[in-house]
């Protein structure tokens, strides 16, 4: 857990970087399209990998290419809904998975596909590691509790603006309104 404006979407390129395997396998879900965009680029600038094995794969994607898709990936971008969906369906096989990034993982409360994707993941590859970021990990103590308990989180890492790890790195951060004629 990591504040806005501290790049936090670097740790997840460090871990891509760090579980990046001829043999393996990386996903990486986010709630958003745009979201999954972001982080295909941002991989293709930051990270030493060839453009065809970083793939992202949503709900519009057709499901009868996104096994292809997912075999194709070295480094798949999906929401965690299709993730979920295809795993239970048996469209893709999750035993070659070295790490699973859940971008924005104050969502896995409830039933939300975040926290049945961290359940696939341990169960159909338990030497994985799952990761989860976010910049709030949620509104309270319990829920913030829930979301540790549904990723199976073995380390749980909060660094508030005021640390003195962020403190060197904080940014300015200001909020400005404004008014649009309707």
């Amino acid at each position: 857990v990591i504040p806005t404006g501290f790049a936090k979407s670097a740790v997840p390129w460090l871990a891509i970087a760090a579980h990046h395997e001829p043999a393996g396998r990386v996903t990486l879900a986010a709630p958003t399209v745009a979201l999954l965009d972001q982080h295909r680029r941002l991989s293709l600038r930051h990270l030493q990998v060839d453009e065809e094995e970083v793939v992202v794969y949503t709900g519009t994607t057709p499901p009868t290419k996104r096994p292809a898709l997912w075999a194709q990936g070295r480094i798949v971008l999906a929401t965690a809904t299709v993730v979920r969906n295809d795993v239970t369906n048996g469209a893709v096989d999750l035993s070659g998975l070295t790490l699973a990034i859940l971008d924005e993982a104050h969502h896995a409360t409830g039933a939300h596909a975040y926290v049945q994707v961290s359940e696939l993941v341990r169960q159909h590859a338990p030497e994985a590691t799952v990761l989860g970021a976010t910049a709030s990990p949620g509104t309270s103590e319990r829920v913030s509790r829930e979301v540790q308990a549904n990723l199976g989180t073995v380390h749980w890492s909060i660094h508030e603006r005021s640390s003195t790890l962020l403190a060197p790195y904080a940014v300015d951060l200001s909020l400005a309104t404004e008014r649009l004629a309707m």
